[in-house]
């Protein structure tokens, strides 16, 4: 009896994969993605009220007396600023995203983005793009083995 009990949590406890034991983990990735997303859906909507805002001050300043153009202006410059800080915060949450889905084997990763409808967020070929670069960038090692031998040769 004893045996086959030891057996048994051998089996259970053995293999993380065979009982299930990551699953937790993915749904957990799967609610902050959803989180995220609809935080990167918030900044959109304001991204695009405030272009609306922009194009509106843009006809303005095309149609008013030169006195008021300097308000004008610089509320554009202030509503400029704006997209840029949602912009920053855009891109931010997005590579908070991608770090999450970066935990997660490749058949995994599409199938979260599948399911979680995150297509537009990302694209299959943007990812490779992504991977191309990085593989052609060039490693810190390297450059700084390159950096030495020139120094070596030109000192």
């Amino acid at each position: 009896m004893l045996a086959v009990m030891l057996c048994f949590l051998s089996f259970a406890l053995g293999d993380v994969t065979a009982n299930g034991g990551w699953v937790q983990e993915v749904y957990k990735a799967k609610q902050h993605l959803s989180l995220l997303d609809s935080t990167v859906e918030e900044l959109d909507n304001q991204a695009r009220h405030i272009h609306n805002v922009l194009d509106n001050a843009k006809l303005d300043f095309e149609n008013t007396i030169p006195s008021a153009k300097a308000e004008i202006a610089a509320k554009m410059r202030m509503m400029e600023e704006q997209l840029a800080t949602f912009d920053q915060k855009r891109s931010n949450v997005l590579s908070a995203m991608k770090e999450i889905l970066s935990n997660f084997p490749e058949d995994f990763k599409s199938k979260i983005i599948r399911e979680l409808k995150l297509d537009v967020r990302f694209n299959q070929v943007d990812s490779l793009l992504e991977k191309v670069k990085m593989m052609k960038a060039p490693k810190k090692a390297v450059t700084k083995a390159v950096k030495k031998a020139l120094d070596a040769v030109l000192n």
